[in-house]
């Protein structure tokens, strides 16, 4: 079981660093903006070096996943 959530985890980890390759800034807005009027939302910004963290950081979580010791293993 700790071995399919730390591998879950780590390509988790790993997909949203990839994905932040490709964009500059995220815009988090209401869910209902017709019903509560305009709403500008909050404005994330991605740094340089996000992407390389967050890729490095599921691949260590991802090869920490596979090297478990067995007794973490279900018998």
């Amino acid at each position: 079981m700790w071995r399919a959530f730390f591998l879950a985890t780590g390509i988790f980890v790993f997909l949203l660093g990839f994905e932040l390759f490709s964009i500059n800034s995220l815009v988090i807005r209401d869910s209902f903006p017709i019903v509560f009027g305009e709403n500008d939302g909050k404005t994330f910004v991605t740094e340089d070096w996000m992407p390389w963290a967050l890729l490095t950081a599921g691949c260590i979580v991802c090869l920490y996943a596979f090297t478990l010791p067995k007794r973490f293993r279900k018998k």
